[in-house]
């Protein structure tokens, strides 16, 4: 089973990185090239002109282990470096527990799907320039 990655630009300046399947090194043995790729993925998208939110969506992550919390710590700590934000969208129960255990949405806002956390994001960003 391969993970899924795909990127999508919302709107100026908003990113939604799409991962699908598990990071999980047990059900999935391809999860270390997984993870190497949604990195990059998540690095690249971060690294773009005029890149402030960085919403990931793992509405299709059905399992998430401690390698897949390593890597949305990772996220976030660049994001906190480059003045921007990541947020998590679309958490299904059993990864929400698990990244809970991780202590990950201690510090990750997440939202119920990615228009939510887009809604959000636009809405701090019109209160910020207001």
């Amino acid at each position: 089973m391969r993970s899924r990655i795909s990127t999508t630009h919302v709107q100026q300046g908003i990113t939604v990185v799409a991962v699908g399947g598990a990071l999980d090194p047990e059900l999935c043995p391809a999860t270390p090239e997984t993870i190497g790729a949604v990195r990059e993925t998540i690095k690249a998208a971060q690294l773009e002109v005029g890149h402030r939110a960085l919403v990931l969506d793992l509405s299709a992550v059905l399992e998430i282990r401690l390698e897949g919390a390593y890597l949305l710590c990772q996220a976030h700590n660049r994001a906190k470096e480059q003045d921007t934000i990541v947020v998590l969208a679309g958490i299904h129960d059993r990864p929400m527990k698990r990244l809970r255990f991780y202590g990950v949405t201690r510090f990750l806002p997440h939202y119920a799907s990615v228009e939510e956390a887009v809604a959000s994001l636009t809405n701090t960003a019109g209160q910020a320039s207001a």
